[in-house]
């Protein structure tokens, strides 16, 4: 039975307390549930994606490293960023709207619907850009041991 399941975890989490217990509520709340597998699914396709274009660009491992670098420097502030703004940081809750910082701040501090929407919008058309760039990237790709590079054949006239 459904709603016996959702009392019992509602039971054990409110008995339980702490970082357990807030989980075991998300079960309870398919929404939630929900929203966090877009927010996760829709982050994992921007960032992969960004990361195969940049990694695209890389003649060798030396260079793969040195253009994820920058790119990995990013994301750290972000994670930093988004932190500080979870725990009372003021005037960077407009940071949502920026699809590299949308995933943590949305995780971190759940938004109302007018907020979270628009932002995953913003979010899942970044992740559809960066799709577009890694399949740029990887056309115009160097040829390596990876991905040879096919010889055309002309044609016999």
């Amino acid at each position: 039975d459904v709603c016996s399941s959702d009392l019992a975890l509602v039971a054990l989490a409110s008995a339980s307390g702490g970082v357990v217990a807030s989980l075991l509520q998300g079960f309870a709340q398919p929404v939630m549930l929900a929203q966090g597998a877009a927010i996760y699914v829709l982050a994992f396709a921007f960032y992969g994606l960004t990361t195969i274009a940049v990694g695209a660009l890389a003649r060798d491992n030396a260079d793969a490293q040195n253009l994820a670098r920058p790119m990995f420097a990013v994301l750290l502030a972000v994670f930093f960023t988004s932190m500080a703004s979870a725990f009372g940081a003021h005037g960077l809750a407009w940071l949502v709207y920026l699809p590299p910082f949308t995933p943590f701040m949305l995780l971190l501090q759940p938004q109302p619907a007018g907020v979270a929407l628009p932002a995953l919008a913003i979010l899942a058309a970044a992740a559809i850009l960066a799709g577009w760039g890694a399949v740029r990237s990887l056309r115009l790709a160097p040829a390596g041991p990876l991905f040879p590079r096919r010889s055309r054949r002309l044609k016999a006239s």
